[in-house]
């Protein structure tokens, strides 16, 4: 039912592929490091998460998960807490471990299904009883992880409704993506990035100079490091628990997924139509445009995700539930 046309068409004219629209914004981002009031969650493993505040005082708050190896700085998760404080949102953008500029104390990490950690931050901004709507905005992965996490339940009544960007919903399906020679390079620019932080917790995890070398795709990091730390028994065992595909179905509040169909990390299973025509609560978007967390080129103006999140937050959450700020 909720099959959404359209309504991104407005690309820059140099962007003339996927892949542009996907790295220009990236490249372009020159803006100052957003200020946000930092505040460090302690976890009962002995591990921390860093969450990154932005607020106004009002009793709405909007959880952001970012893409992989990204952060709260991440120009779409900058760019999305701006607006949304603008219109009377508080923010909360959420570091996974590993991420906020500090290396963790434990073995474990994130991957596309680990949604413990979202539920901690979840459960902890609950218990503040300051917010009467919770609604999570995941890109990426972090869209991934929160179509996952609805779908497990178990979530607080406050939480309303969710809004996700450029979600890779299988896992076996963005691998074959990555292998193409179109998704080379940003297997290179993940595993770059990865590896680094490999090095700076080689010792917690055990790992020598010899096997972080041989670490060279996402299925093979994937085998070597999240398999045993997390207690997986093979990849397709991950493939089966991890990917956020099979959970939609019990998704029960109102929640957007918005998919470009020139995304280059996307396979066929991303774009769920034929259950986005039967269920109740996926609206499922697929502009022919938009690249991976891209969508908009231009500084001059406000981004599509952006004006997407808030007509959805408007039309579907805030006047359905009459949530006062």
């Amino acid at each position: 039912m909720p099959l959404l046309p359209p309504s991104y068409y407005k690309k820059q004219w140099y962007a003339f592929s996927g892949h542009l629209e996907t790295i220009i914004p990236f490249m372009v981002d020159k803006d100052d490091r957003q200020k946000y009031d930092r505040q460090r969650l302690d976890l009962d493993d002995g591990d921390f998460l860093d969450l990154d505040w932005l607020t106004g005082g009002t009793r709405r708050l909007a959880i952001l998960s970012h893409g992989l190896e990204g952060n709260s700085q991440s120009h779409y998760v900058k760019a999305m807490a701006r607006h949304l404080l603008k219109m009377q949102w508080d923010v909360l953008a959420w570091n996974f471990r590993g991420c906020s500029g500090e290396a963790n104390k434990t073995t474990r990490s994130y991957h596309m299904g680990d949604t413990a950690d979202l539920a901690e931050v979840v459960s902890h901004a609950s218990s503040k009883e300051q917010y009467n709507c919770i609604v999570l905005i995941g890109f990426s992965i972090g869209g991934s992880m929160t179509l996952k996490y609805l779908g497990g339940g178990n979530h607080p009544n406050e939480l309303q409704g969710a809004i996700t960007f450029s979600v890779p919903c299988s896992f076996s399906d963005t691998i074959k993506q990555l292998k193409k020679l179109s998704g080379r390079p940003y297997s290179h620019n993940f595993l770059k990035k990865i590896r680094r932080k490999l090095h700076r917790q080689s010792s917690i995890l055990g790992i020598d100079e010899s096997e972080i070398k041989e670490i060279n795709s996402i299925e093979t990091l994937t085998e070597r490091i999240i398999l045993p730390i997390y207690g997986f028994s093979s990849l397709e065992e991950y493939d089966s628990i991890c990917s956020c595909l099979q959970y939609l179905d019990k998704i029960s509040v109102p929640t957007f997924i918005g998919n470009a169909l020139n995304d280059p990390l996307l396979g066929p299973d991303s774009y769920p139509l034929d259950l986005a025509r039967e269920h109740p609560y996926i609206y499922l978007e697929t502009p022919k445009y938009g690249g991976h967390c891209g969508f908009n080129c231009s500084k001059s103006q406000t981004g599509w995700m952006e004006n997407r999140a808030q007509t959805f937050l408007d039309e579907e959450i805030s006047s359905k539930n009459a949530i006062n700020t």
